[in-house]
């Protein structure tokens, strides 16, 4: 059954990993090739990271990509 991904929840995920990995957004945005208010946009919900951005994410954070995305 198809589940919509959850914008808010799915920011939120991304920053609570950073904060417990004790990463900046600065950081995030160069491993990921973004700026960093495109960061702030991710974690506050505005818009979800590109699929490449995505599993850039989670390599970077080291989990797996399903703990990041976070459904309705």
């Amino acid at each position: 059954m198809y589940k919509p991904v959850n914008y808010v929840e799915t920011g939120s995920k991304i920053h609570e990993i950073r904060l417990e990995k004790d990463l900046s957004a600065n950081a995030v945005s160069k491993e990921c090739n973004v700026t960093v208010g495109t960061v702030y946009r991710w974690e506050s919900g505005d818009m979800l990271p590109s699929f490449d951005s995505l599993v850039n994410l989670a390599r970077y954070f080291e989990v797996p990509v399903e703990e990041i995305v976070q459904y309705s």
